[in-house]
């Protein structure tokens, strides 16, 4: 992995070999890994897949989702291979690793539009193992991820396309994005995480309002100007106001009615 980082920011061609080879080292150890009766459901075994998976995730472009889908399939058979064990003594790694692979399914999962690959309850444990962590539900995941998903679409739209609020489709996903929000309790934990989906949707609510107020504000200066010529000068002083000379004076800027 760390060769093919390199070989994306160097664009040498050499290291591009290198993470080719180291590749498929690590491809031809884990079919001895989960071939051997031991090790085929083993912590070393499960981190080589995830390990497989976030690779996956970050460099296969075409058939990133693909590839990540059968890297999951893997993992969900040696954590199905290994419950037994892991039952009569759950480690710190084990418990890690399951958490690393209910993130990526249940992300997966949203990204597919399907049900994550693995059932999971409110008492699994290795979501809620720690005590503070006890009050987090994997719907609240659910929503956070969901929460997450519009804002990158919020983001994406105005950073590629340059469509912000108040075009409907941003606006829709704000909406969306603050809907799955507001369903989370303000004590849970993951509240800690949703800073960035909340400045991000945020920030182009504020924008509409903020176009709204601005844009009533120049109709009521626009009118309080014509009252006052209708008054000094009759109908002809109040149909002599340019609405925006009278925006462009007062605020400095031309009327926004995008």
């Amino acid at each position: 992995m760390s060769a093919r980082h390199l070989a994306l920011l160097t664009a040498d061609a050499s290291l591009e070999v290198t993470a080719y080879r180291h590749q498929q080292d690590g491809i031809n150890q884990l079919q001895w890994l989960i071939q051997d009766p031991i090790h085929g459901y083993s912590e070393i075994t499960l981190a080589v897949v995830l390990m497989m998976l976030i690779y996956s995730r970050l460099f296969a472009e075409a058939e990133g989702m693909s590839s990540a889908v059968n890297h999951l399939l893997g993992a969900k058979a040696i954590i199905t291979r290994g419950a037994a064990q892991a039952q009569r003594s759950m480690s710190s790694t084990r418990r890690f690793l399951l958490s690393l692979f209910a993130y990526h399914d249940i992300l997966t999962s949203i990204s597919r539009g399907a049900k994550p690959l693995m059932e999971y309850t409110p008492g699994t444990s290795a979501i809620e193992d720690a005590a503070s962590l006890h009050r987090i539900s994997i719907s609240h995941i659910e929503y956070t991820a969901h929460a997450y998903r519009h804002a990158a679409f919020v983001y994406l739209y105005r950073v590629w396309q340059n469509i912000g609020a108040p075009h409907p489709t941003t606006l829709d996903h704000v909406q969306h994005c603050v809907e799955f929000l507001s369903q989370i309790p303000t004590d849970s934990p993951l509240v800690s995480a949703h800073v960035w989906p909340l400045f991000t949707a945020g920030y182009f609510f504020v924008a509409q309002v903020s176009r709204f107020t601005d844009l009533k504000r120049d109709i009521e200066d626009v009118w309080r100007m014509k009252d006052a010529e209708h008054e000094a000068s009759g109908l002809d002083g109040m149909s002599r106001v340019d609405c925006i000379q009278v925006i462009l004076k007062g605020h400095g800027r031309e009327v926004n009615l995008a």
